[in-house]
């Protein structure tokens, strides 16, 4: 038996949650290693810092992967398909995400820099832009009315 959209949905949402919680754990991590502290931002720009910016704008280009997967996804095709298409676009879209924002922490433990709090809270807004609401599942994953009654 295939699982229901619910269900399928119900998962990204785990993906979503765990991904966002893993980053703002390892980031309370790094704070906590300077006594729960913020670091002042260092004068410099350590080289460090600007791959951490650099990573930080591959972020739309991992939007721009995403959207180029979830063209493919076939309006006709059976909602579990659909459904797993749209998953694998956005564990893409996310894991661009997730890769700037612990970038971004390492940084911030190496270099001590309040910098890379300001990199990692936008890596945190991105990942609320891409978030996964009902309506925008329904929409990126092409489904039909009917679909979309059994999604919400």
């Amino acid at each position: 038996m295939e699982p229901s959209l619910k269900q399928l949905y119900k998962i990204l949402l785990i993906i979503y949650a765990s991904l966002i919680v893993g980053v703002v754990i390892f980031q309370a991590v790094a704070i906590s290693l300077n006594d729960w502290k913020l670091p002042d931002f260092a004068p410099e720009i350590d080289i460090l810092n600007i791959i951490s910016l650099c990573m930080f704008f591959l972020i739309p280009a991992g939007k721009m992967v995403s959207d180029k997967l979830l063209k493919t996804i076939d309006p006709d095709s059976p909602a579990p398909q659909k459904m797993m298409k749209l998953q694998t676009s956005l564990i893409l879209r996310w894991a661009f995400i997730e890769s700037a924002s612990l970038f971004s922490i390492v940084v911030f433990i190496l270099l001590n820099d309040g910098k890379q709090m300001i990199v990692f809270l936008l890596c945190l807004a991105a990942f609320a832009l891409a978030s996964p609401s009902r309506e925008k599942i329904s929409t990126w994953a092409k489904l039909n009315s009917e679909e979309r009654r059994e999604l919400m």
